[in-house]
């Protein structure tokens, strides 16, 4: 019954984020900016097929993006359509992925929704979800690796179908045409086949094949080469001075900018969470004292912002990377990252920890990774996206573990 239960619920809720993100959209209206305006001349002017082998050998491996970009930038209903189906997806998947009751569902759904209210203001929603080609890129891709690994629990826990097999690895393929998502999915189909190999077996190794399919396809693509150079004379010119402990730091440093900037209210409500959640003396310690920087670290960028002024994230130069305020913030982010490791495996059931740290761990490969990009600081807050929705998505998860915790606590006081 739990289930059938859940099902229902996680559906209205896709049917509920489609029906308000649509008349958002619309109601708001519908403009075409930055990039939107040359995707559209290509779609009005250009061959697609001929368009998109150019710019595999030209610019770009993200082929299937590019085909869903010139396929719907003139048709801006149809794009707010898709787009309200990708948000409605994204919500829904992630209600499924962190409940296993209808009335968890509905809690996770809520706290879900109230990490991306607090980052309203944030370019990482506005140009990840909101904007025509941002969305494309990133709300598309992180959606349908969503409901990937929501098919899987599904196939594990409900009814393994052939359609249902085949459904979660033509999602796994399609999304990850993205850079920062094929590494989350590589890393976490990995992680699912090592943790629970003969239950998963069936689903995740095809999903995986197909994967890897599309690394070697980004790995091989000669407009990737083009692109990197160009976007290095045009973007950051020193970047290849870089050494690679740099672009790490570089990297890092953005990740520090999540944690403070970008995200704080995420991490302050998963502390919050594990000190409610966990019976372990030393990780309820932890938990306190996590809840405590993080809050004293939000409250200083709301004063004064980490050290330098900056209102999104803190550009490094070749020279200041290697700088005391640098390897300042790159030390607090590890010390504060370890602690928080240790408090989920100190904290948290046997059953639970170990995914729990893969997802953690997971959630910093996205932004850590564009430490090698020359358009680490060129393309907005929305290269946060992917690791934005994984750890609200965890956060989503605690808070309500919180709350079911706080709920049998108070009926065993009752009954004692």
């Amino acid at each position: 019954m739990e289930t059938s239960g859940l099902n229902r619920t996680v559906i209205k809720i896709f049917f509920a984020g489609f029906v308000i993100a649509v008349a958002y959209l619309n109601i708001s209206g519908i403009h075409h900016q930055s990039d939107d305006f040359f995707f559209s001349q290509v779609a009005k002017e250009s061959n697609t097929l001929n368009w998109l082998i150019f710019r595999y050998h030209n610019w770009s491996s993200r082929t299937v993006i590019e085909y869903a970009l010139v396929t719907v930038i003139n048709h801006k209903i149809v794009w707010s359509v898709l787009n309200s189906l990708f948000i409605g997806l994204t919500f829904s998947c992630v209600a499924y992925l962190t409940s296993a009751n209808s009335r968890q569902a509905l809690a996770s759904s809520a706290v879900f929704l109230f990490t991306l209210m607090c980052a309203l203001k944030k370019g990482f929603l506005k140009d990840g979800a909101l904007w025509m080609t941002g969305s494309i890129n990133y709300l598309w891709p992180v959606a349908l690796s969503l409901l990937g690994f929501s098919l899987i629990k599904f196939f594990t826990t409900q009814k393994q179908s052939t359609p249902v097999l085949w459904v979660a690895s033509l999602a796994f393929f399609l999304s990850s045409f993205n850079e920062q998502v094929i590494v989350a999915n590589v890393i976490l189909l990995v992680s699912v086949l090592a943790l629970r190999f003969e239950r998963t077996l069936k689903i995740t190794l095809p999903s995986l094949i197909l994967t890897l399919l599309v690394l070697v396809y980004i790995l091989t693509c000669p407009g990737n080469e083009v692109r990197f150079i160009s976007e290095v004379h045009n973007q950051y010119p020193d970047f290849m001075s870089l050494g690679l402990i740099s672009k790490l730091l570089l990297g890092i440093n953005l990740s520090f900018d999540q944690l403070t900037i970008i995200q704080p209210v995420v991490f302050i409500l998963m502390y919050g969470s594990l000190f409610l959640i966990t019976e372990n003396k030393t990780a309820k310690y932890l938990a306190l004292i996590l809840f405590f920087v993080t809050v004293s670290l939000f409250m200083l960028n709301r004063v004064i912002p980490f050290v330098m002024p900056h209102t999104t994230v803190k550009i490094f130069t070749p020279v200041t990377v290697l700088g005391f305020t640098s390897f300042l913030r790159v030390f607090g982010l590890a010390v504060i990252s370890l602690l928080t490791c240790a408090t989920l495996y100190l904290g948290l059931k046997q059953n639970q920890r170990k995914t729990l740290l893969i997802i953690y761990i997971c959630s910093f490969s996205g932004t850590v990774m564009l430490g090698l990009s020359p358009t680490l600081y060129a393309s907005g807050e929305r290269i946060f996206y992917t690791s934005a929705i994984m750890i609200s998505a965890l956060s989503a998860y605690l808070v309500t573990q919180a709350i079911t915790t706080l709920k049998h606590n108070r009926r065993s006081s009752a009954l004692g």
